[in-house]
């Protein structure tokens, strides 16, 4: 029988001893007296002098004498009494060199027991796997087991520990209570609710435990769902109860009020739960806002789901769709719009997701808020994914709305396409956004583009005249734009003839456009027919009314029609308002070929006085000294000459001036004087129809001067400048076939300008040859080729292609990125151009180059120079507005760019505008003026863009701002709807967008955190 093996240790030395001293009394007579001694000393718990005792018995005792075994265990029984930190290492070693010791059972235990009282129970677990209970006394078998029981609970062996408290909780051990707690708190946390309830139950009384049992019967009834009993339970205890356990109790009651509708109780107590170190979870949030969503507390109700809203699972969803009609109810539409397009992104619960769809297209279509086109997409996904909804046609409604009213015409383009059977509704929006697609292309200067949708809107023009008449007028000036004059007469014709024209202010503007594509065409007899018609109407502006009798004035001075050319010119002078000098200038010439010497020296005088800084001042100064000079006064003439070299060093007249005057002396017949001005032609201008002239007139010098041998000595000199003194024969032809070949348009002029250059490297013609193969390797995109020759006619000194050359080779540099060089050429420009248009090109191109370069000191000078210039155009007003407000920002300028950058935003359709605006709204926000930042974001939005690059890096901006705000649920879920309706791939946006969510995301889940 088990309860026979059990006795206690007294008895077992007793017997022990009455045996062992038996076998050594003959030998050792002494010792018996001596460990009685000893014994008796222990038991009078004397364990200091007792340990002294044994350890001298020891000491004595022969090494086979077995009463070692029994003075050795109560020496280590004495360390263990005075709680000797070496008591257990004692008997660790003692055990391991004595096996055969019969306290070998006992010393175990008692090894096991110092280790639980350390609590160092896995250790101690390990030790009692060494041990016999059966072998051990009654009362250290009770020990044993309820010491080895609460070990292995201790590890997690609830298994083996339920044995243990199961057997001592039946019995009548001192252990059996914390036996039968323990025992039902294995079965709670194994889920024997009901069994774990039961053990709890019998210990309610118990004043060891009353404490903490009530608290767990409330666990266990709120983990069976018997919400009302832990109501009713929980009430109770939860005002008296410790801190840790009330924390607890909130959640529980709270929750259980929850599960039972009570809204209203169960905020009090999820408000007061404080989370698991003190922190909440997503579930904890979400019920407490679902509460306070039911009370109608919408705001702190608000607080709480946003705090759930963070990762993709179905509380996300349910989160998001609560929050979006909080939002609704406290009238925040833009952030029930977010809500509503996050709630619409999960499938967990279907019918949550179609009415969140829903709502996120028709609150976007409310709040005009579609800066990725996200309203067309949202009701075309609503559409196709529901067909059956009984809201189909409703949704269908509002797309058709929302293609009436977007300005995101691209996008709206592609969603209308996709339409297999557009409705006349649909056609006629199609209409709408297909011309407005169109003019974004052509203000971005991509006018194939635009025609193309143009032509589309034609091709569904039968809903909106005035959109019809509209697009006609603006595909003819695309083409016009692109050189295809007949193409564009044809569209302006049509389009003055169509209902509603007549009512537009462009009507007016087609018979000017009319007018300049014959003048363009070479065709002026009818170009001036139209800019006639443009003068007879009513809707004309000053400018161009003053532009088209300058045009006139043009086709008469052609013809010769002299005095019909003065009377448009004196118009087009007299009105100031456009080319005023211009006018001036071709009056005087034509007063000229009149015959009106001193009419045209008058007026030339005129224009030097009225517009001193004309590019038409050196033709004029020497149109002045040509006048002089057939009035016989040639002293003046001398003068004027000599005057337009020293002011006008670099214009192209000097070398006709020279000419002059060397003509001048030689009908004075101040030879040597004549000669001078004569070789200055030839020295410095080779190779020009002015130094073959010059060269005639130094051979007439000569010969009047008898002195041909001195001529002859010179020609021999200048051949080598001038390549010939005479032109050979065979290069005379070879270049005439070419130039024949060439004027009339004919392919081979390529080949047989590239064999004279070949043939006659140093030919008389190769300025010419040189420049009109340039001209024909530019027509065919040979770019770098042309590029070679430009830059030899450039080599060539001052002529007549100067500056057609020099601008070509300044567009192609830049465009190659060889921005040093273009910068050369553009400057070059400047000193000899002769017309108005080719100094802005000369200014401009030095701008931009400066601005490549990154000299943003230079780059600023240069543009102020291109803002002042005379016929600036709008286009380049504003390259140059962008270009200084780019080159104040990056020399740490903001308050000087921002007055560009504010001048540029007001046009978001154009790229420096939408750039412009995103840079406003980043230097306001740099400047921590975040409400003013986030103002020019969302009018940025509002307006849209068809560069939506800088509109999503706006997004960005906008995300910084919401952070700086401390508003991280909108910091949030600006960057998701970025991330979610960009669909540009390649330009580094969303890659930056999700490297933000995850910063974003981190200081979210802190936010809950600290909550």
């Amino acid at each position: 029988m088990k309860n026979n093996k059990l006795f206690s240790n007294t008895l077992a030395l007793s017997i022990f001893l009455s045996f062992s001293s038996i076998a050594v009394l003959s030998q050792e007579p002494f010792s018996n007296n001596q460990f009685a001694n000893a014994v008796e000393t222990y038991n009078t718990s004397n364990y200091v002098i007792a340990e002294k005792l044994f350890s001298d018995m020891l000491e004595t005792l022969p090494a086979n004498n077995p009463l070692r075994y029994d003075a050795q265990y109560y020496r280590l029984m004495c360390l263990v009494k005075q709680n000797n930190r070496f008591a257990e290492n004692e008997i660790s070693d003692y055990l391991s060199k004595h096996a055969e010791s019969p306290w070998e059972n006992q010393l175990w235990f008692e090894l096991g027991k110092i280790q639980f009282a350390n609590r160092r129970y896995k250790v101690a677990a390990k030790t009692f796997e060494n041990v016999d209970p059966f072998i051990l006394a009654k009362v250290d078998a009770d020990d044993f087991r309820f010491y080895n029981g609460y070990c292995n609970f201790d590890i997690g062996n609830y298994k083996k520990a339920s044995q243990y408290f199961f057997d001592i909780k039946k019995s009548s051990s001192p252990y059996a209570s914390s036996a039968s707690y323990y025992w039902g708190y294995i079965n709670y946390l194994e889920g024997n609710y009901e069994t774990a309830l039961q053990e709890f139950k019998k210990l309610e009384n118990n004043k060891n435990f009353s404490g903490f049992i009530p608290f767990y019967t409330i666990q266990i009834y709120y983990l069976q769902e018997k919400y009302d009993l832990v109501i009713e339970s929980g009430e109770k205890i939860i005002y008296a109860a410790p801190k840790e356990q009330k924390n607890e109790l909130n959640k529980i009651l709270g929750d259980s009020y929850f599960e039972t509708g009570n809204y209203l109780s169960a905020i009090k107590f999820l408000e007061n739960y404080e989370g698991v170190g003190g922190k909440k979870t997503r579930e904890d949030f979400y019920r407490l806002g679902y509460c306070l969503y039911n009370v109608k507390n919408y705001s702190k109700a608000i607080d709480a789901f946003e705090n759930v809203a963070s990762t993709g699972d179905e509380l996300t969803q349910n989160a998001f769709y609560h929050l979006a009609d909080c939002y609704l109810k406290t009238g925040d539409k833009k952030k029930a719009r977010a809500a509503f397009e996050q709630a619409s992104k999960f499938s967990y619960n279907p019918s949550i997701e179609e009415d969140a769809l829903f709502n996120y297209a028709k609150l976007s279509y409310e709040l005009s808020y579609s800066p990725f086109n996200e309203t067309i997409k949202a009701f075309d996904q609503y559409i196709s994914k529901y067909p059956n909804s009984e809201r189909n046609d409703a949704a269908f409604d509002y797309l058709v709305k929302v293609y009436m009213t977007t300005r995101n015409y691209r996008d709206a383009i592609t969603s209308i396409e996709k339409i297999k059977i557009k409705s006349p509704s649909v056609r006629e929006a199609y209409q709408r956004v297909t011309y407005f697609r169109g003019l974004e292309l052509f203000n971005d200067a991509n006018y194939r583009g635009a025609i193309e949708f143009f032509t589309k809107s034609l091709e569904n023009s039968t809903f909106n005249a005035s959109y019809k008449a509209q697009a006609q007028y603006w595909k003819a000036e695309a083409n016009y734009r692109l050189g295809q004059y007949q193409h564009a007469i044809d569209g302006f014709t049509v389009f003055q003839a169509l209902p509603g024209a007549f009512s537009l202010p462009e009507f007016g503007n087609a018979y000017y456009n009319i007018g300049y594509s014959y003048f363009n065409m070479k065709k002026y007899q009818e170009a001036s027919v139209w800019f006639r018609k443009y003068l007879s109407q009513s809707k004309t502006t000053n400018e161009m009314k003053a532009d088209a009798s300058n045009r006139i004035g043009d086709y008469y001075y052609l013809g010769r029609e002299y005095q019909e050319a003065i009377k448009y010119y004196t118009s087009a002078y007299s009105s100031k308002a456009f080319d005023p000098d211009y006018a001036l200038y071709q009056r005087a010439i034509c007063k000229g070929f009149d015959k009106d010497i001193n009419g045209k020296f008058n007026d030339l005088k005129a224009l030097s006085e009225q517009f001193p800084t004309s590019s038409y001042n050196d033709d004029a100064m020497y149109e002045m000294a040509r006048a002089k000079e057939r009035l016989g006064s040639e002293d003046e003439a001398i003068e004027l000459y000599n005057s337009l070299m020293t002011k006008h060093p670099e214009s192209i007249l000097v070398r006709k001036s020279l000419l002059q005057l060397g003509l001048i002396y030689y009908n004075k017949n101040e030879n040597e004087t004549s000669l001078t001005y004569y070789k200055k032609v030839v020295d410095n201008y080779p190779n020009t129809e002015e130094s073959k002239a010059a060269l005639v007139g130094i051979k007439n010098n000569y010969i009047d001067m008898n002195n041909v041998d001195a001529y002859f000595d010179y020609s021999g000199t200048a051949g080598g400048k001038q390549g010939q003194v005479s032109t050979s024969a065979q290069d005379s032809i070879f270049y005439m076939a070419a130039e024949r070949n060439y004027m009339a348009g004919e392919s081979g002029a390529e080949a047989k300008f590239d064999e004279y250059l070949t043939r006659f490297p140093n030919g008389s013609f190769k300025l010419n040859a040189s420049f009109y193969l340039a001209e024909i390797c530019y027509s065919k995109g040979q770019y770098s080729r042309s590029l070679e020759l430009y830059e030899t006619v450039t080599s060539m000194g001052d002529n007549i292609f100067s500056e057609q050359a020099l601008l070509k080779a300044g567009e192609l540099s830049f465009n190659a990125q060889k921005y040093d060089t273009s910068l050369d050429y553009f400057q070059r420009l400047g000193k000899v151009a002769t017309t108005k248009w080719n100094i802005l090109k000369s200014r401009a191109g030095v701008m931009r180059s400066y601005f490549k370069l990154s000299d943003y000191p230079n780059s600023i000078s240069s543009a102020q120079l291109v803002m002042k210039t005379e016929n600036v155009t709008e286009a380049i007003t504003r390259e140059a507005n962008y270009i200084q407000a780019t080159s104040y920002y990056k020399q740490s300028q903001p308050d000087e760019a921002l007055k560009f950058y504010t001048l540029l935003a007001n046009d978001t359709k154009l790229a420096e505008g939408a750039e412009a605006k995103y840079n406003k709204a980043k230097i306001l926000f740099e400047k921590n003026l975040l409400d003013q930042s986030e103002a020019e974001i969302l009018d940025f939005i509002n307006k849209n863009t068809p560069h939506q690059y800088w509109l999503a890096q706006s997004f960005i901006l906008l995300t910084d701002i919401h952070l700086a705000k401390k508003d991280v649920f909108q910091a949030r879920h600006t960057l998701q709807s970025l991330i979610d309706n960009y669909t540009n791939q390649t330009d580094g946006v969303l890659t930056l967008a999700k490297e933000k969510m995850q910063v974003v995301e981190s200081l979210g889940n802190q936010n809950i955190i600290e909550e």
